[in-house]
């Protein structure tokens, strides 16, 4: 499509590559990774895709200005001359009536384009210091940055730019450890492929940013964590060819030892098809020793029956320590869902949680979060927020004394809102909208030593995207 895309978005052809189901992380990983210039946006309830019946993958669907459509296939090689005969038609004004489509192509309530550009998704931790210490990727004139933004009490209080340069930085993740070390890791494609790039602030000292993977074919969604023993991890998720497509993902762990960076280890299995991709990993310590990584793994049952109880993209998990990866399991019982973008915390008590957003395309097609925790040795049936008339996107969860919290975006009422759930007396509390001066979207949540909850989100300003705090 995107020889297409150069020769008729020229001539007034709208193109939109429309991403069903997914998260607005993971729409903008998959244009980052094929380079397109397409816009890209997304359909959370599957409402224009089955209005179009383009629930097949891929589809491409091309609709005049009257909204009749005057091509609907695979936007293969051999229906290269199709599509552009249907181009020519549709830039000409020319062409024969398609049939009708039911309604307009594209409506805005129903996708979350970004013309500005994608947002900054922050995250945030607790300093050693006891306040909040956000990470984000913005740009700066010609220029990208990392920025670590200290705060004291819910004021700035200094912003340090920790990498800046020409190349596209994003979705960077936030750890400190024990000795107040802050640890940053990001996405960068300043090597020519996007890669993971790390870097660590001390005090007033800020180390050289470094390169952690040369992967061949692109890493994304990197994820960082201190377990027990004070060891820093890593977690991510790289691109792999396919008999000569870039098509292929599968998730690695490495840890940092006195040495630097210790080598990659596969995490997602290497006994099972490879169109099963395996994408947006999660890390949390474990009680005894290293860490669980989750992750979400589109599987196919019918490749190996019987062997997970799951099927369609679900939540996994696995312990990884120094010298060794664990057993494989699922998190949760599998409904007729897509299970993506798992977040997971270890509390006090040396219990894990995990929460993710769920699309349940056979209940009414809604967009929920769904959490779970660690009872023995499985996780539990996962608790389901009642999100609606909400569109849930991409929970996130932090733990203190008093238990677990969430905060997740949703769009309602056609604009992006911020609401929160506690863990309280063994159970989750009726969703809150957190009250916030303007539309607010990407919240993550971060509780200090008192108890005190913080949540770091984006906004939109005339200057473009910035970064703010709330103390609840």
């Amino acid at each position: 499509m995107g020889e297409l895309f150069e020769r008729f978005a020229p001539r007034g052809v709208g193109f939109l590559h429309l991403m069903c189901g997914e998260t607005d992380a993971i729409i903008r990983d998959y244009q980052k990774h094929y380079r397109t210039k397409i816009p890209a946006a997304g359909d959370p309830r599957l409402a224009i895709a089955s209005q179009y019946r383009a629930t097949s993958w891929p589809t491409a669907v091309i609709v005049d200005g009257a909204g009749m459509i005057r091509y609907h296939g695979q936007p293969l090689a051999e229906e290269q001359a199709k599509m552009e005969k249907a181009l020519v038609e549709v830039s000409s004004g020319g062409g024969t009536p398609g049939y009708e489509n039911g309604g307009l192509l594209y409506p805005r309530k129903e996708t979350s384009a970004h013309p500005a550009g994608w947002p900054p998704e922050p995250a945030i931790a607790i300093a050693s210091d006891g306040n909040p210490c956000v990470v984000f990727a913005r740009r700066a004139g010609k220029n990208h940055e990392v920025v670590l933004r200290r705060f004291k009490e819910d004021r700035t209080d200094s912003d340090v730019i920790v990498a800046s340069d020409r190349s596209d930085m994003l979705d960077p993740s936030i750890a400190v450890e024990d000795n107040g070390r802050i640890w940053m890791a990001w996405v960068s494609n300043a090597g020519g492929k996007y890669d993971i790039y790390a870097s660590s602030v001390l005090g007033d000292r800020r180390d050289k940013a470094e390169r952690i993977t040369f992967s061949p074919d692109d890493a994304f969604h990197p994820r960082l964590a201190v377990d027990r023993e004070g060891v820093l991890w890593l977690t991510y998720y790289e691109w792999r060819d396919m008999n000569g497509v870039s098509r292929d993902r599968e998730v690695f762990v490495r840890h940092r030892g006195k040495t630097g960076w210790a080598p990659a280890r596969q995490v997602s299995p290497t006994d099972v098809p490879a169109y099963e991709d395996h994408t947006d990993p999660a890390v949390a310590p474990h009680a005894e020793s290293g860490v669980w990584v989750f992750w979400s793994w589109d599987h196919h049952p019918e490749a190996q029956p019987g062997r997970y109880r799951a099927k369609y993209p679900s939540i996994f998990v696995r312990q990884a320590t120094k010298s060794a990866l664990g057993p494989i399991q699922t998190v949760g019982s599998q409904q007729e869902s897509f299970d993506l973008a798992p977040m997971a915390v270890t509390d006090n008590a040396k219990g894990v949680w995990c929460v993710w957003d769920r699309y349940l395309y056979s209940s009414g097609r809604k967009r929920v979060a769904a959490v779970s925790a660690l009872e023995g040795d499985s996780f539990a049936e996962p608790f389901i927020l009642p999100c609606e008339p909400s569109l849930c996107d991409s929970p996130r969860i932090a733990v203190g004394t008093e238990g677990p919290q969430l905060v997740w975006s949703a769009l309602e009422d056609g604009k992006r809102q911020v609401f929160h759930s506690a863990f309280s007396r063994n159970q989750w509390t009726p969703p809150t909208r957190v009250k916030l001066p303007q539309e607010a979207r990407y919240p993550a949540i971060a509780i200090d030593k008192r108890g005190s909850a913080w949540i770091a989100y984006t906004i939109r300003t005339d200057a473009g995207w910035d970064v703010c705090l709330k103390n609840l």
